[in-house]
């Protein structure tokens, strides 16, 4: 009989370390401060990476805890505040977590056949996990999520519900294990769909995401060549698409996004930057997004003359002596 898929942990790890944020947190708060924490974490892990924190969780754990809302809010900010708790999803999404908590969670859950994480709720890049554990992530994006679909476990293997024999889920592959095949032109509707000729993203986006869910080539649109051209690292192209996709869906300019690419280039080229400190593309567009640092480019740093640094007895500004090679 298949079962739903599990998304708590039964137990979780505790950080031995006695850093500084505690120190903080037990100075301030006592051992009490030290218990709404671990609580908070316990109430995390049991549902997974994140906890929805609304009024009516903050008034039921309250209750529970037998602490004031006053007092928890204050915790809550504290924690936030110092790092233990992500400020941006919590002010603007509503959820408890931080990268550290969704890395345990990964590292935890290692021995689970698939990992579903939600990418408007992710604070970390795959490229951080051991390459066994990334295999096991199924990111799910606004283009690969299906509504109605149940993923469930039977015999350590997960399958879609409603879904035909040997039909590939949506997940994202990257573009190494993925074979040769030919693909349709980039037409929706018989509209070319290039980002000029449109004024309305939908049917682009639809295209793009169900190409990304076959195996086999891309061929991207030419905005996005041009992207991937001036960038100055080019590694898992399709993985970048992806962002590139994300970014648009979500109001971002094209444009943008190109110009920021191009002053990223521009920067490494400056500072010589060696390969393996340049970020890469989907880190660069993911959900962090470092790219908005380089919307606008950068000034170049002033190369200095060396009469900067001249003693005062040496600076004809300051000694009324003037230098002028005619004088002397």
């Amino acid at each position: 009989m298949a079962r739903s898929i599990k998304k708590g942990l039964d137990y979780f790890p505790l950080d031995v370390n006695d850093d500084r944020k505690w120190k903080l947190l037990r100075a301030k708060y006592g051992i009490k401060g030290i218990g709404v924490f671990v609580e908070l974490l316990r109430i995390i892990y049991s549902e997974g990476y994140y906890y929805p924190w609304d009024e009516e969780s903050q008034l039921i754990f309250a209750h529970d805890t037998g602490i004031t809302i006053d007092f928890l809010t204050e915790i809550v900010d504290f924690l936030t505040e110092k790092g233990f708790f992500q400020e941006e999803k919590r002010h603007k999404m509503g959820i408890l977590t931080s990268h550290g908590i969704q890395i345990r969670y990964l590292k935890a859950c290692e021995c689970r056949s698939k990992i579903i994480i939600e990418d408007k709720f992710r604070l970390f890049e795959l490229d951080e996990l051991p390459e066994g554990l990334q295999k096991k992530v199924n990111i799910i994006t606004p283009f690969n999520k299906e509504e109605n679909i149940d993923f469930q476990e039977e015999n350590g293997h997960f399958q879609e519900e409603n879904t035909s024999a040997g039909e590939e889920n949506s997940r994202f592959l990257p573009e190494n294990d993925i074979k040769k095949s030919k693909v349709k032109k980039s037409k929706v509707n018989n509209i070319n769909v290039t980002l000029p000729q449109i004024s309305d993203l939908k049917p682009f986006i639809a295209f793009y995401k169900k190409s990304l869910k076959q195996r086999g080539n891309i061929e991207y649109p030419e905005e996005f060549e041009t992207w991937w051209k001036s960038y100055p690292r080019q590694e898992d192209k399709k993985a970048a698409f992806l962002q590139w996709l994300i970014n648009l869906e979500i109001g971002v300019d094209f444009i943008e996004l190109q110009n920021a690419a191009e002053n990223y280039k521009d920067h490494v080229l400056q500072a010589k930057t060696e390969i393996k400190y340049i970020k890469h593309p989907k880190t660069f567009l993911g959900s962090s997004e470092p790219w908005r640092e380089y919307i606008k480019a950068r000034a170049s740093p002033e190369k200095k003359t060396g009469w900067e640094d001249l003693p005062d007895y040496l600076d004809g500004t300051k000694t009324g002596f003037d230098f002028s090679e005619d004088k002397w």
